[in-house]
């Protein structure tokens, strides 16, 4: 297919109906597209960069965050200052460099579907909601049914928006292991802690870059609940990380190797959140 249009729309609707057509194919912050077998099987481009959605609405009980933000503008005091805004500008300040978070937009990186994207991972263990325009008006989809299979759940329409509900008291840290600063990540991790007298009452554990999907580390969450906020704990918590997740197979480091670093990573972002206060 050769791309042959490129289309401006300033509204949301008018970008709903352009995405209808056979061919079509979103675009806001431009580093999907650079993915050549994607481009090509386009031929119309629909930017929706002047469709109004780069807006963050810190409420009262929910953070909402249009899918036309830049990475960047997550970075910075724009998010409020509940737990859940400094856990998202955290994981928003790892991701790539400067100039691919100038560029890259929340609604882009949760599209794109990429095993490695942090925004992803991030939002699934706060377990939060995507909304979704299409042709037959807006639904919310839960960031977990969501993650199963994104191309279903955005099919023809557009993300509009993500939603997080705000929790008092949670304490919550993103890691990640890379090589180098701006490369991709060889595995991600986000954790969420409801800690009450000094005891794990809730846990949200996500883990990503090591397989297809971000997935949520039941085994490592079964662990922690209800168990005193120990370094102990979070230790043998940690250590169950690789029996969540079935790691792919990656030539920059065998598997053994990197299901010990996913423990060691794992129980020090469980430490972090733990001292957070």
């Amino acid at each position: 297919m050769t791309l042959t249009r490129y289309a401006y729309p300033a509204t949301v609707a008018e970008a709903v109906a352009l995405l209808g057509e056979d061919g079509s194919m979103a675009i806001a912050g431009g580093t999907a597209a650079s993915n050549l077998p994607r481009l090509k099987s386009a031929s119309l481009l629909v930017d929706v960069t002047r469709c109004g959605l780069d807006f963050i609405r810190p409420e009262s009980d929910r953070l909402v965050i249009g899918a036309g933000v830049r990475v960047a503008d997550l970075t910075v005091n724009k998010l409020g200052s509940s737990a859940e805004a400094a856990y998202l500008a955290q994981c928003a300040s790892g991701i790539s460099s400067t100039q691919i978070r100038n560029a890259i937009t929340l609604g882009g990186n949760l599209a794109y579907g990429a095993a490695w994207s942090d925004l992803t991972i991030a939002l699934l263990a706060l377990d939060a909601t995507v909304e979704i325009a299409g042709a037959d008006g807006t639904k919310q989809v839960a960031i977990k049914d969501f993650c199963a299979d994104a191309k279903k759940a955005i099919g023809k329409g557009l993300i509009t928006s993500v939603s997080v509900a705000l929790k008092p008291g949670i304490r919550a840290q993103y890691a990640r292991f890379k090589i180098t600063d701006t490369e991709i990540a060889l595995m991600a991790m986000g954790v969420v802690l409801s800690i009450k007298d000094g005891v794990i009452a809730d846990a949200s554990v996500t883990i990503g870059g090591l397989c297809p999907k971000p997935v949520i580390a039941q085994k490592v969450i079964a662990a922690l609940k209800g168990k005193p906020a120990t370094e102990a704990v979070f230790a043998e918590a940690a250590a169950l990380a690789p029996e969540d997740v079935t790691i792919a197979p990656n030539f920059r480091m065998d598997i053994p190797t990197r299901a010990r670093i996913l423990a060691v990573t794992l129980r020090r972002a469980l430490v972090a959140a733990g001292e957070a206060k």
